[in-house]
């Protein structure tokens, strides 16, 4: 890295508890080709691993009924 390139650092801010990224950013990480890293705010808690859960929900529009771990919609679902 440059010394120009220095003061224009960006980095996301992490958390575990959901709600702490609020808008949608970008991070150029390469060039030739660009390439940039998106920065979302989450749609699935980090503690659901189970791929084929995660796949079903978002497929299906019931993402947000991770919320309700464990309520009836999910063995509806899956």
């Amino acid at each position: 890295m440059c010394f120009q390139e220095k003061g224009k650092l960006k980095h996301a801010i992490v958390s575990p508890q959901p709600g702490e990224t609020e808008n949608i950013s970008s991070f150029k990480i390469g060039s030739h080709p660009n390439i940039y890293i998106l920065d979302t705010p989450g749609v699935l808690p980090p503690q659901i691993l189970d791929d084929e859960v995660c796949s079903k929900l978002a497929l299906t529009g019931h993402a947000s009924a991770i919320i309700w771990w464990g309520s009836t919609i999910l063995p509806d679902i899956c």
